[in-house]
């Protein structure tokens, strides 16, 4: 994949497409005949982010399926993911049953079993995550059933380098179809148990069967596929934690759910600390802020509230201070000081985005200063390292 030129192409298309939208609903015809005119003979990166673009700003919806067909059959992943991504945007939330079909056709979990097709993970991903698109806020079951199996979905063969982008892609698409349900989705959904699998996807723990459904003979062939990789019955955090993390952030967003930010716990313990990725550590103050959106306040108390007091200790008290304060609880080992480093940054940088997210196009001049002084302190950190 040539990101590089995949983005420059998306971001010559936001130039222009001001200027296009125009044409939108008016000329449809002309705007069709167009887009497939710049369809290049030979694919090419450039032109797979220019029609993500258009995408995004509804204009792949005057493309035909004859249009949409010309564009897939040169089986380039870039040109795939563009197209995929961009005729989802520009019929989210419409649940279009002919444009489902082209998506399934494109998440092996969906086609019949004795259909063997050899799709990269990307493109399976970009599927997903048009799925997603596609039924934003509809909260539709046989979707959603997808979306959670795919999650937790083991390796089926010894290339599934790319499972955890698939696992995000799943989880961001299953908050997507259930967005801002909240405690709605206990009511219309309870029997999936959808809080306790994301909960179990983001701590750990056993794995949890699915349950019965009309994917279930899907979810045979798919545990039937073998693999080098063996992770018995547990969950593997390392690649399920995004994607539940994300899920429940857009299920719960904005609704101020307490009882379900809470349950994203932060390292309060030393053992804690040992087996915690700081990278999931940013994710997790950003899916909680995310729900308790009105408590975001821009003040540095609100930043370092966020930072719990075992990292804060650590980080900010005298080395030697700090060995002989916690020498109990370490048993004579030495701190991992560049693990606690990471945490903080990492807890503070969730806290940030967070900011980011909430006074986006506001103009608060607090939440602008927060956000450079944290810059320019990440900058010093990096220049005296």
């Amino acid at each position: 994949m040539q990101w590089p030129q995949f983005h420059n192409g998306a971001a010559e298309a936001m130039r222009i497409a001001i200027n296009l939208s125009k044409l939108k609903g008016k000329e449809t015809n002309l705007l069709r005949y167009w887009i497939m005119q710049h369809k290049p003979a030979t694919p090419r990166p450039e032109h797979a982010g220019f029609l993500l673009s258009l995408g995004l700003f509804g204009m792949l919806d005057c493309l035909q399926n004859t249009d949409i067909y010309q564009h897939l059959k040169s089986l380039h992943d870039s040109t795939t993911i563009g197209i995929l991504l961009g005729k989802a945007a520009s019929k989210i939330g419409s649940m279009d049953l002919q444009y489902t079909k082209t998506l399934c056709m494109h998440i092996t979990y969906l086609q019949p079993p004795n259909l063997h097709a050899d799709i990269s993970l990307p493109v399976q991903s970009a599927a997903v995550i048009g799925a997603g698109l596609l039924y934003k806020g509809t909260r539709y079951r046989q979707i959603t059933e997808m979306l959670l199996a795919q999650i937790g979905r083991k390796p089926i063969n010894d290339r599934s380098i790319e499972r955890e982008v698939y696992a995000l892609s799943s989880g961001i698409a299953l908050g997507l179809v259930n967005l801002g349900a909240g405690q709605d989705l206990q009511t219309q959904l309870g029997d999936l148990n959808i809080e306790e699998r994301l909960l179990r996807f983001i701590e750990g723990g056993k794995i949890m069967e699915l349950p019965r459904s009309m994917l279930q003979a899907n979810q045979n062939i798919e545990n039937q596929q073998c693999s080098s990789i063996r992770e018995g019955n547990q969950v593997n955090v390392h690649i399920t934690a995004s994607g539940g993390l994300f899920a429940l952030c857009l299920i719960y967003i904005q609704s101020n759910n307490e009882l379900i930010a809470s349950k994203l716990q932060m390292p309060e313990t030393f053992h804690q600390l040992e087996y915690v990725r700081p990278s999931f550590l940013l994710q997790k103050v950003l899916a909680r802020n995310m729900i308790l959106w009105d408590s975001i306040e821009a003040t540095q108390e609100w930043v370092d509230s966020q930072v719990p007091s075992i990292v804060k200790n650590i980080y900010e008290n005298d080395m030697a201070a700090t060995e002989k304060k916690y020498a109990q609880q370490i048993g004579g080992e030495c701190f991992d000081y560049a693990t606690i480093a990471l945490c903080n940054v990492n807890i503070t940088a969730g806290a940030i985005l967070s900011l980011g997210y909430k006074f986006a196009g506001t103009g608060n001049e607090a939440a602008a200063a927060l956000i450079d002084r944290f810059i320019h302190k990440l900058r010093k950190a990096k220049v005296a390292n």
